[in-house]
């Protein structure tokens, strides 16, 4: 075993700490079914996300279910939270790195774009001004002139959860 595989483990294409998944099975295993100790009922979900400072909405908690239950057994395995775990760690890296990524075009590093600096943004990164215009109208619908950088990556990490 290599050294980065002694701290890390890949859980769909995504590194995770060794103590972190440790963390995870340590929680899951406070939880788990008395008879059969590979699950947990679903109900404890949300108790030990929160076990794991993972906090989601009742929405967010709703669509986990229908995504790892979709047979509405009430039971899930330790890779379920695993799973969760690295899709909320993936998106918040991913979010922060969109932050930066914008911020490069803040010119006046006051956390806003103008839609101008937006389009040239964009249309430096081969988007056609078409599209530009378009994905500004959606993202400014109220006419503006700004794109909050941060309500803006947040809009978009939620959309691409969806």
């Amino acid at each position: 075993m290599t050294e980065a595989k002694q701290d890390t483990i890949r859980s769909k294409g995504v590194l995770l700490p060794i103590e972190f998944i440790d963390e995870i099975k340590k929680i899951f295993n406070l939880f788990c079914d008395s008879n059969n100790k590979q699950y947990t009922n679903i109900s404890n979900l949300q108790t030990i996300l929160k076990g794991l400072d993972i906090i989601l909405s009742e929405k967010e908690l709703d669509e986990c279910r229908k995504q790892y239950d979709p047979k509405d057994t009430s039971y899930i395995t330790v890779q379920v939270i695993i799973d969760i775990a690295k899709s909320r760690l993936q998106c918040a890296e991913t979010k922060e790195d969109l932050i930066e990524a914008m911020r490069v075009f803040d010119e006046d590093n006051d956390g806003r774009l103008t839609t101008e600096q937006f389009k040239n943004a964009l249309t430096r990164d081969k988007i056609s001004e078409e599209d530009a215009n378009e994905l500004i109208t959606d993202v400014d619908p109220s006419s503006t002139g700004y794109i909050d950088i941060i309500e803006f990556s947040s809009v978009i990490m939620e959309n691409l959860k969806m």
